[in-house]
């Protein structure tokens, strides 16, 4: 498993980095879904959706994480900053979460 982090880090993450620099960082909208895993492990998903310069809507799966604690309000935004600074995003430009 450390090996795809590695792997996703590696290739991945710069990649999206990438394709969010043209975006204005205000019309980029985020959702976040979560669930549990068969270990009752609570799983995290963050995704981002934006429209790029041609037009064209785009969909991107940014994180996973795993919650270790409650599902409160308080570890869920904590978890949700934490995939937003693996790519230099700021909570406060964020202009629409669903």
């Amino acid at each position: 498993m450390n090996q795809i982090k590695m792997e996703v880090e590696r290739n991945v993450v710069p990649a999206l980095k990438d394709s969010f620099s043209n975006v204005e960082k205000r019309y980029m909208h985020f959702s976040n879904d979560l669930w549990s895993s068969r270990r009752r492990e609570a799983i995290s998903c963050v995704m981002t959706h934006f429209i790029d310069d041609s037009w064209k809507l785009n969909a991107k799966v940014v994180g996973f994480k795993t919650i270790q604690d409650r599902h409160s309000a308080v570890n869920i935004k904590s978890s949700f900053q934490e995939v937003l600074a693996e790519y230099d995003l700021d909570l406060s430009k964020v202009s629409n979460l669903f």
